[in-house]
């Protein structure tokens, strides 16, 4: 009887610990590729911005993320991010770059 418990028990424990495992796991996959500052949440990066382009059109300003694809959403959390200009960008080797005044 006591061997059943303890059976019972060891199987329960190996339930949680797996049940966790697979929501913490879920949680950062869910949350992986956000394009954003660094500093808006622990899953945001400017590598996961898209600043792929071919024609300068293709390309938009914006603060916290700088120059990125016009398609592509620029996640800045909580954060409040004022800029103090609006700067051109332009299409440059396929990719999208802040241009000069």
């Amino acid at each position: 009887m006591k061997k059943l418990v303890i059976i019972c028990l060891i199987i329960v424990v190996i339930v949680i610990l797996i049940g966790v495992w697979f929501i913490l796991r879920v949680d950062k996959v869910k949350n992986i590729d956000i394009c954003g500052p660094e500093n808006a949440g622990k899953s945001h990066s400017l590598d996961y911005c898209d600043k792929s382009c071919n024609t300068d059109a293709d390309c938009k300003f914006v603060c916290g993320c700088g120059a990125i694809n016009i398609n592509e959403e620029c996640d800045t959390g909580n954060m409040e991010i004022k800029c103090l200009a609006n700067f051109p960008v332009k299409c440059e080797n396929k990719e999208c770059v802040v241009g000069e005044k």
